[in-house]
C-alpha cells in the first residue's frame, strides 16, 4: 500500500473528487436539516392551542398540565371532555430524535386508567429526513399495535402536509385536521 506522498497525481486527483463528493453531500444533508428545522418551528403551540379553544369548545384545553395520573410528565395539549368521557392528547414532534417516547407515555396512562384517550401525534418534516423517517414509520407502527391492545385507546398520527410551511400560515391546516379526528373519533364513542 503506498503512503499518500507515493501517489501520482492522477490518484490525488480521485482521492480529492472522492472527499470533495463527499463533504458536499455532508453539506447538502445539513442545510436540509437545518431547513426542516426552521420548519419545524413554523407551528406555534400556543397559538393551535387558542384555535382548538374555538374550534373545539366541547374540550377544555391545557398546556400546564396533563391529567391525573400522567406523573410529571407533560402532555403538549391536553383537551378533557366538558363531560368526561374522553381525553385528547396531542403531542407535537418538532425535532425530537425518538418521538415513542411520548406514544409510551400517553399509553402507559391508558393502560392505567378507565377514561378513554384519543392521541394525535404531529410529526414534523424533520421526521421525513434520512434514519428519523424509519422511527416515523415504527412510532406509527407501535401505535397501532397500542391501539389494538387497549380498548379505550385511539392513535392518531397527523404527517407533514398538514405542517405550515411559513410562519404566516399559523395552525389553521393542523387545526382542521384535529377538529376532523376528533368529530370522527367522538362518533365511534
Amino acid at each position: 500500500m503506498k503512503s499518500y506522498s507515493q501517489l501520482s497525481q492522477e490518484e490525488e486527483a480521485k482521492i480529492g473528487q472522492r472527499w470533495d463528493k463527499k463533504v458536499a453531500k455532508a453539506q447538502l444533508r445539513k442545510a436540509a436539516r437545518s431547513t426542516s428545522m426552521q420548519i419545524a418551528n413554523y407551528l406555534d403551540e400556543e397559538a393551535l392551542m387558542e384555535y382548538l379553544k374555538k374550534k373545539l369548545s366541547a374540550l377544555i384545553w391545557s398546556r400546564q398540565n396533563g391529567p391525573v395520573g400522567i406523573g410529571k410528565q407533560r402532555i403538549d395539549l391536553w383537551g378533557r371532555s366538558k363531560i368526561n368521557q374522553y381525553d385528547v392528547f396531542i403531542e407535537v414532534e418538532k425535532h425530537r430524535a425518538y418521538p415513542i417516547h411520548n406514544l409510551v407515555k400517553a399509553w402507559q396512562y391508558v393502560h392505567n386508567s378507565k377514561t378513554p384517550v384519543l392521541l394525535i401525534q404531529i410529526l414534523s418534516p424533520y421526521h421525513y429526513e434520512g434514519n428519523r423517517n424509519t422511527r416515523r414509520k415504527q412510532i406509527i407502527f407501535v401505535g397501532q399495535q397500542a391501539e389494538q391492545t387497549e380498548k379505550n385507546f385511539t392513535y392518531r398520527p397527523i404527517g407533514k402536509e398538514f405542517w405550515p410551511h411559513t410562519a404566516q400560515e399559523g395552525p389553521t391546516k393542523i387545526g382542521d385536521e384535529i377538529t376532523s379526528l376528533v368529530a370522527e373519533y367522538e362518533k365511534s364513542l
